[in-house]
């Protein structure tokens, strides 16, 4: 008690004496949010004490009901400190590795979470690599990463612009920064990783802040749209370390208009029926311009937008159930599940790796994970119309072993969990339950349990067995029997999958300590095949491959057939993310590839009222080995 009163004392006098005693609100002024922000990122290690260290590094700011936002010092607030469920002093010394919660509380209000890690010890920097740009343009961001060797370095990267009225660096993240040029001129960017407790590992880089001018732009991507279609051009630029500003102009706005979302990527909307040129520019001196012309031709056709989808049209006229939202954003909830014997499977000091590549297969960008994850193959899939975003929660521990739940044929041990693990996150985190319903229909949009054991196929062919041979610890999705809420929306659709699809053999070795893989990580560094197909579940899609194993009706070309390459014509048909052509006269229809386009033609003698896309109809797509296609193409 003595070291607690001494810190509290010490802490309120350096409040005092450094930055005054906080924001005295007027008493009718209403504090309204607490936020909470991490400002310096490391692990801490076991013994360490929080408050010490958090005091440099985490800043905190009120919101009031005047609409005034200041700073809180520690001296202003209660704090929480939360690990595997249980609570702890936050002024004592950290008692084990694992995921950590802390929250501050002021008057009732309660920050969001800051969630950081606890390792058993020091790891120190063996290298330290800057990843980042050597020249950026005045006025613009670059986000880049700083590699320190081993993964699991425990210590905070320091940095530093020695010249920042030219350029200064922020920290997004434990690995990624972000530089942003002022004005033209030179800096050097210093980054610092601790080798041992006295000494470190620095990198000197070199950045340059000019307009780096373009020179040369290359287009391309479907040149035929539909009358009030859109069709999407991407961009190639010279020099790949250009800053100056890409544009564009239609140079007849009114057969077609062009939108920019970023410098690569433009929409091109079709107005009414003729050919028009589309001029992309940016600077190649300071008066001149570079110009690429984009000749689009727009038809008289115009799309039909499919009005019923999968989603509606299970909830009005099947089942009572609901599946993930395929248009606008959706929000998942991701949890690791950590049976009583996991550590047969995965090494505990591999769990924070494991659970990373987790969040890596669902929400990684294509660097990340050599290929797609779940989120970046429907955001293309999708032609943008869909953003998955979700949250990868702590492991959730449970005193069952796998056999067990091999052992449910009927999955209510499944069913049963999924409900658990959800009511365990709501109620250990400070997360807002209702951001996970995403359309309001009272039901969470996606409920994701990952286990940590392989799947009972790759089990049995290591010469094991969980004691029965059933297929509950293999990858499905089912939905719960719960009722709807709005104000407490319930888990509906989950997915049930293991961590091994991930990793092939020698991969799995590496990540986990123990080789139990079912992926393919020969052409990626994440394989989320199996994820990007079960997800098609979780949106209403059925498999399209024989059960029997005697046939193939799709091919074995489409992610719900054979878990390669991207969906169908019907699949994007039905998911809401193609508008097809019906044409009621004989013309010409020219069909831009599917995989860059979305577009088909649907041929049927008589088009049901509802635009539903569950009726009878003749589908034409134009398939090419490119975009989705492409990888899976080249290796099957």
């Amino acid at each position: 008690m003595k070291n607690k009163f001494s810190y509290l004392f010490s802490t309120i006098i350096l409040a005092m004496t450094t930055t005054g005693c906080g924001y005295k609100p007027n008493p009718k002024v209403e504090l309204k949010r607490i936020d909470l922000v991490c400002t310096a990122y490391k692990s801490y290690v076991v013994g360490d004490l929080l408050m010490d260290i958090a005091n440099t590094r985490i800043n905190m700011k009120g919101y009031y009901s005047d609409g005034s936002t200041q700073p809180l010092y520690f001296a202003d607030v209660v704090f929480s400190l939360r690990h595997n469920g249980t609570q702890l002093d936050p002024f004592s010394p950290l008692p084990s590795s694992g995921t950590y919660t802390l929250k501050a509380n002021k008057s009732g209000i309660n920050s969001n979470a800051y969630n950081f890690t606890v390792a058993d010890g020091h790891v120190y920097a063996e290298s330290i690599t800057y990843n980042g740009p050597e020249a950026i343009g005045i006025e613009r961001a670059s986000q880049f990463t700083v590699t320190v060797n081993p993964s699991n370095y425990t210590e905070q990267v320091s940095f530093e612009s020695t010249n920042e009225a030219v350029a200064t660096i922020s920290q997004v993240n434990v690995n990624t920064f972000e530089l942003l040029g002022h004005q033209k001129g030179n800096t050097v960017l210093i980054f610092k990783a601790k080798a041992s407790e006295d000494s470190y590992r620095e990198i000197f880089c070199s950045l340059a802040v000019e307009d780096n001018y373009v020179t040369s732009i290359i287009s391309s991507g479907p040149n035929v749209v539909g009358i009030g279609s859109s069709v999407q051009v991407k961009l190639d630029i010279a020099p790949l370390d250009y800053t100056a500003e890409v544009n564009a102009e239609s140079v007849n706005a009114g057969i077609a208009t062009v939108n920019k979302i970023d410098d690569k990527t433009f929409t091109i909307t079709g107005v009414s029926s003729g050919e028009v040129d589309i001029r992309f520019f940016a600077k190649k001196n300071a008066t001149e311009y570079v110009n690429e012309y984009f000749h689009v031709k727009v038809q008289n056709f115009a799309k039909t937008k499919i009005q019923q989808t999968y989603n509606e049209f299970n909830k009005k006229n099947v089942y009572t159930v609901s599946g993930c939202p395929t248009t606008g954003d959706a929000k998942l909830l991701l949890i690791p599940v950590w049976f009583n014997d996991s550590a047969t499977f995965v090494d505990a000091d591999k769990k924070d790796t494991l659970r990373q590549d987790i969040r890596t297969a669902f929400f990684g960008n294509e660097t990340e994970t050599g290929w797609h994850s779940v989120s970046s193959f429907y955001k293309e899939e999708s032609q943008d119309r869909l953003n998955l975003t979700g949250t990868v929660s702590d492991w959730y521990n449970i005193s069952s072993s796998a056999s067990l739940f091999a052992a449910d044929s009927t999955t209510d041990l499944t069913s049963g969990l999924v409900y658990l693990a959800t009511e365990w996150y709501f109620n250990n985190h400070d997360d807002n339950r209702s951001s996970y319903d995403t359309d309001g229909d009272g039901y969470l949009d996606g409920v994701m349990l990952i286990y940590a054991a392989p799947d009972y196929i790759t089990y049995k062919n290591k010469g094991a067995g969980y004691g029965a041979d059933n297929e509950n610890l293999w990858a499905y999705v089912s939905y719960t029997s719960l009722g709807a809420s709005a104000s407490r929306p319930a888990v509906n659709v989950f997915m049930w999958a293991s961590y091994d699809f991930m990793y092939n053999e020698t991969l799995a070795k590496t990540k986990t300590g123990h080789n139990y893989g079912y992926g393919d990580t020969s052409h990626c560094l994440i394989d989320a095949h199996t994820y990007i197909h079960e997800m098609g579940h979780v949106f209403g899609l059925e498999d399209y491959y024989d059960y029997a194993g005697v046939t193939s009706y799709a091919g074995r070309f489409s992610m719900q057939d054979y878990n390669v390459c991207g969906h169908d014509g019907f699949s994007a048909l039905a998911l809401g993310w193609a508008d097809p052509y019906i044409p009621t006269r004989s013309d010409e229809i020219i069909l831009n590839d599917f995989q860059s386009s979305h577009e088909l033609i649907l041929l049927t003698p008589e088009w049901n009222e509802y635009n539903s896309a569950f009726d009878e109809y003749l589908l034409l797509e134009l398939y090419t080995p490119t975009g989705l296609n492409n990888q899976d193409v080249t290796y099957n």
